[in-house]
């Protein structure tokens, strides 16, 4: 894999680790309420090509509040040994963060939730918002007319190929076959 820039301290190591799916003591986040619902709703395809149906549970995302903002252009304590709840924005360190408006949560005890650790008098808060199946399927075909879709949050070839499985579940075009 080519990371480049390569990232400068711990911070935006763990930052590329935990957006890769390895657990770290990060959280991965988004500071766009819709790239929130598309995750809360992406689009998952059955082995036959069709959409899955939504989850009938429906979904929910959570909006975070802090004004403890980590910035670790400058030095700061390791990762693990930060002893506050706070947000982190990594720099440029890979499309996928950045088209996803990625930032970052750190607590210093990862075996407790963040709304239990979280001190609402700094200002703090955590608020989750849930919604029905129906409302799932209404999310996800509108994100997919605003262009919120996995080619945009994934740029990369992946994101194209499963964006391109996707588009013709959602819209009413056929792919048309001739042979000359």
């Amino acid at each position: 894999m080519e990371i480049n820039p390569r990232p400068n301290n711990d911070w935006e190591w763990l930052a590329i680790a935990q957006h890769h799916g390895l657990h770290t003591r990060l959280l991965d986040w988004t500071s766009s309420p819709l790239i929130a619902l598309y995750f809360a709703t992406k689009p998952e395809i059955e082995d036959d090509g069709k959409l899955k149906k939504c989850n009938i549970n429906g979904g929910a995302v959570y909006a975070f509040h802090t004004c403890n903002y980590i910035d670790n252009s400058c030095p700061l304590p390791l990762p693990m040994s930060y002893e506050r709840c706070g947000l982190f924005y990594p720099p440029h360190i890979t499309k996928r963060i950045t088209g996803q408006f990625g930032l970052f949560s750190i607590q210093p005890d990862p075996t407790k939730e963040l709304q239990e650790i979280i001190d609402d008098n700094e200002g703090n808060w955590i608020k989750k918002i849930e919604f029905s199946a129906e409302t799932s399927e209404e999310i996800q075909k509108k994100l997919f007319l605003l262009g919120i879709r996995h080619e945009s949050i994934f740029p990369d070839l992946d994101g194209f190929s499963f964006d391109n499985k996707v588009k013709f579940n959602m819209t009413s075009c056929q792919t048309i076959s001739c042979c000359f």
